[in-house]
């Protein structure tokens, strides 16, 4: 992997690992077990029983991470065990996570 694209990588793990965290906290607000609608511009969707996920890795099967009906312990343990070290460390690099308002990054 080179430099550009291990930033590119390093840069987008904040923004989703916010996302896994902030989609089970938003469904639980809503006061219900209700599936959040799926909405992406840029990556695919998988369609599995009747029920859409997003592909955001891009490689046309749903990984752990990606499955919101998993808990979030086990989406984050699966996502954490694909990362380098160096994208690990990059993620302590960052001051504060992103502020949401109505759904969108600020």
């Amino acid at each position: 992997m080179n430099a550009t694209h291990s930033k590119f990588v390093i840069g987008w793990i904040p923004i989703l690992l916010s996302v896994l965290l902030m989609v089970p906290q938003a469904n639980a607000m809503k006061g219900g077990n209700a599936r959040p609608e799926i909405q992406s511009l840029v990556k695919e969707h998988l369609k599995i029983d009747d029920k859409e996920f997003r592909d955001l890795n891009g490689n046309r099967k749903l990984d752990p991470y990606e499955n919101l009906e998993l808990s979030v312990d086990k989406r984050v343990q699966d996502l954490l065990s694909q990362m380098t070290l160096e994208e690990k460390v990059g993620l302590l690099l960052i001051p504060e996570f992103p502020e949401f308002k109505e759904g969108k990054l600020v």
